[in-house]
């Protein structure tokens, strides 16, 4: 069952800047994104930053179907409430370009004042439930795929992860 703080990570082909993450990172995934509510009809909106900045966007099902979808089975309520309150805390931060190339080029050009995808997830869970996906990672080099990658994300199946 899909829960708000859950993350959605998903790949455009045929965007620039998707294909630059995935190539760069090694991975099929190039975006990574929090689900912040629940619609009718499985409508799902999710805060995401991209071009436009830290954003909510609503999500209709034909669109997640050719995304992966994890969880984090340990959070709490309390913590999945506190993620998406930071989230909306933080909604029209600017998107950060040069933190996008800080792990893409692995040199810290990191804005503290702007967030790239990863990057506003990573903080959501550490600042909004005080709950770390990795261990050890500074979030001016975390990517899509790194997230994906945490031990503590599963599937809502609780099948292993396909390696992405």
């Amino acid at each position: 069952m899909i829960q708000i703080a859950d993350l959605m990570f998903t790949f455009t082909k045929g965007n620039m800047i998707s294909e630059a993450i995935a190539h760069n990172t090694h991975a099929k995934i190039s975006h990574v994104q929090c689900i912040i509510d629940i619609g009718v009809s499985g409508t799902l909106q999710v805060m995401s930053a991209d071009e436009d900045g830290l954003q909510p966007h609503w999500v209709m099902p034909d669109q997640y179907d050719w995304s992966c979808i994890l969880t984090c089975p340990d959070l709490t309520l309390k913590q999945r409430d506190g993620i998406c309150s930071w989230m909306w805390a933080h909604k029209e931060t600017p998107y950060d370009f040069f933190g996008l190339i800080s792990f893409l080029v692995n040199i810290d050009m990191n804005n503290e004042a702007r967030v790239f995808c990863s990057e506003s997830v990573y903080e959501g869970y550490v600042r909004g439930a005080g709950y770390y996906l990795l261990d050890g990672v500074d979030h001016a080099y975390i990517s899509p795929r790194d997230i994906y990658i945490s031990p503590v994300l599963k599937t809502l199946d609780g099948n292993p992860k396909e390696v992405r």
